[in-house]
C-alpha cells in the first residue's frame, strides 16, 4: 500500500481528508508549528494529534517557527513597507508547506503529500495541471499557482471532487459531529484573532518610516513626523487601516499627501 503524507490543520477539511484517504492508503499525519503561541488562541497541532489519535494515524508535529519569520513573515512586512500588497499563503505553499513537506515525505517514506485545498490536479500527455473543485465557492487554485511540476506530480487532493457541504456529511457520518459546527475551518496557519494593523502593533512597538528626507515614527501608538513633530494618536480600528493604507502607498507618494490623510481621519 503506498503511503501518503498528509497536512493536518485539526480543521474539518483535513480530517475528511484522512478519513478518505485512509480507504486507499497508509497515512501519515503531520502539523507544522509556524507561530508563537501568544499570537493564537488555539494550538492546531495539539487540535491535529488529537483527531489523528481519534482516527488511528501516525502524527508528527514540526516545528517550522523560524523558518515561517524568515520567508512569510518577512516577505509580507517587506510587501507591505515597499508599496505593495503581499499574498503570504502563495509564498508559503511555495516555500513551507510544499518545500518542507516533501522533505519530509522524503524522511518518512512516504509517496505522495496530501491536503485538504479544494482543487484537482490532471495529467495531460505528461504534464501536471492545476484545476479547479468541484466547489467553485471554495476554490484554492490561485493560492497554489507557484507550485512546481514536482511538486504537483506527487500531490493528491482529496478534497477536490466534494462539495463543503459532502464534507460536512461525511464528517458527521464517521462521528465527527463536532468539526462540522465550526462557523469557519481553522487555517493551517492561523492568527485568528489579529488583524494586520494588529498585527503590525505585534510586530514593530517602534517603527520608522522614511520619506525622501521626512522621517515618520510610530511609537507608543502615536505616529510622529520628525520635520514638523506632527502627532496623531492611532487608537482606532480605522486609523489602524489608515496607517496601513499610508504603508502601502510608500515610494509612491509624498508627504503632504500623508499628513492630508492623517488630517482627514481625525476629523471623520
Amino acid at each position: 500500500m503506498k503511503k501518503v503524507l498528509l497536512a493536518m490543520s485539526g480543521g474539518i477539511d483535513s480530517s475528511v481528508s484522512a478519513m478518505l484517504l485512509q480507504k486507499s492508503y497508509d497515512i501519515t499525519g503531520i502539523t507544522f508549528e509556524c507561530c508563537d503561541v501568544n499570537y493564537r488562541q488555539e494550538s492546531p497541532a495539539a487540535d491535529a494529534h488529537c483527531l489523528a489519535e481519534k482516527l488511528g494515524i501516525e502524527h508528527h508535529i514540526i516545528d517550522v517557527r523560524q523558518q515561517f519569520r524568515d520567508t512569510v513573515i518577512s516577505n509580507f512586512i517587506s510587501e507591505y513597507l515597499n508599496g505593495r500588497t503581499p499574498n503570504p499563503c502563495v509564498v508559503c505553499n511555495r516555500n513551507i508547506k510544499w518545500g518542507r513537506l516533501l522533505a519530509e515525505a522524503d524522511s518518512l517514506d512516504c509517496d505522495y503529500l496530501a491536503t485538504g485545498h479544494y482543487a484537482q490536479i490532471v495529467n495531460e500527455n505528461g504534464r501536471y495541471f492545476l484545476r479547479k473543485g468541484v466547489d467553485l465557492s471554495k476554490d484554492q487554485t490561485y493560492f497554489l499557482w507557484r507550485l512546481t511540476q514536482e511538486n504537483l506530480a506527487r500531490t493528491i487532493f482529496p478534497l477536490g471532487e466534494y462539495t463543503k457541504n459532502d464534507i460536512r456529511e461525511i464528517a458527521s457520518q464517521n462521528g465527527f459531529v463536532s468539526l462540522t459546527q465550526n462557523a469557519k475551518a481553522r487555517k493551517y496557519v492561523s492568527y485568528q484573532t489579529m488583524t494586520t494593523e494588529h498585527f503590525f502593533v505585534h510586530k514593530f512597538p517602534i517603527l520608522m518610516i522614511k520619506l525622501g528626507k521626512d522621517v515618520f515614527i510610530l511609537k507608543a501608538r502615536k505616529l510622529e513626523c520628525t520635520t514638523d513633530f506632527h502627532s496623531t494618536p492611532l487608537d482606532s480600528a480605522k486609523d489602524w487601516r489608515l496607517l496601513l493604507g499610508i504603508l502601502y502607498m510608500l515610494q509612491k507618494s509624498i508627504l503632504k499627501e500623508i499628513q492630508s490623510h492623517l488630517e482627514n481621519a481625525k476629523n471623520c
